[in-house]
């Protein structure tokens, strides 16, 4: 068995559409992020054909938020996973309907979680505003997301 280990970033967060986002660089094995190493704040630069999206990234503090939602999602991913496995081999063993329909839903909470991290990770407009500053981004940045930032609650 091959063990994958590295550098990856997760913990994905803070999303203006098509402007910023912030990720987390963290040590994994099997891409189960352990060990953070340095946030970094990617704006969107624009898009080009033949090289797709550009971005510049800022290296930023650590950021909490971001290593939360990377160990929550890599851990609703595990749980969900093996949720999903057991109710299959409930379902392939010809268990009892009933043993068979607990283990379906089981396997929605997880997946639940994981969704909810996605969904309900909006950036408040003064969190965004703070994000550009420690990134020391030039303020027409600063306004086009506070521009993006409305039509996307709005």
């Amino acid at each position: 068995m091959a063990v994958l280990f590295g550098s990856h970033y997760v913990g994905k967060t803070e999303r203006v559409p098509r402007t910023l986002w912030v990720c987390t660089r963290f040590l994994h094995v099997m891409f189960f992020p352990f060990v953070p190493r340095s946030s970094w704040l990617f704006i969107h630069a624009g898009t080009r054909v033949d090289l797709g999206i550009e971005t510049e990234a800022f290296p930023i503090p650590l950021q909490p938020r971001s290593l939360l939602l990377a160990w929550l999602r890599a851990v609703f991913g595990a749980a969900l996973l093996v949720t999903a496995l057991v109710s299959v081999t409930k379902y392939m063993l010809d268990r009892p309907f009933g043993d068979q329909l607990v283990a379906a839903i089981v396997t929605l909470i997880p997946l639940a979680g994981l969704v909810a991290t996605y969904v309900l990770d909006r950036p408040s407009p003064a969190r965004v505003r703070a994000l550009l500053t420690a990134a020391g981004a030039p303020e027409t940045l600063v306004t086009r997301a506070m521009q993006k930032l409305s039509v996307a609650s709005g």
